[in-house]
């Protein structure tokens, strides 16, 4: 991959880690956007904690589900250029202070 595709990928990482955010309550410890698609449809939610270990399960607005998957078709599709292989599903973790993972099957 070349320094402007990684620069890329990161630009697109940040705006996805910010869509989940902005679905999630103030002050959450951690975040974790599930991505499900399969031959009935594709699913989304988000598992919210709060720095008291208080979970929430929330669903995005149709906007944001629908900002968020665009986001991650193009993240998917850059992957998938890049000799990865298309993915169905996945988790986005964030953390308070700006950790991000990603994991996709």
């Amino acid at each position: 991959m070349t320094n402007q595709d990684n620069e890329s990928m990161e630009v697109a990482y940040l705006a996805l880690g910010r869509l989940i955010a902005g679905e999630c309550p103030v002050g959450f410890e951690t975040a974790s956007l599930h991505m499900e698609t399969d031959e009935d449809g594709t699913r989304l939610w988000i598992t919210a904690a709060q720095p008291d270990g208080t979970k929430v399960r929330l669903q995005p607005g149709a906007g944001a589900a629908r900002d968020i998957l665009e986001s991650l078709r193009g993240i998917r599709n850059a992957m998938a250029r890049e000799g990865g292989v298309v993915w169905r599903s996945c988790i986005v973790t964030l953390k308070a202070g700006g950790g991000f993972a990603m994991e996709v099957e």
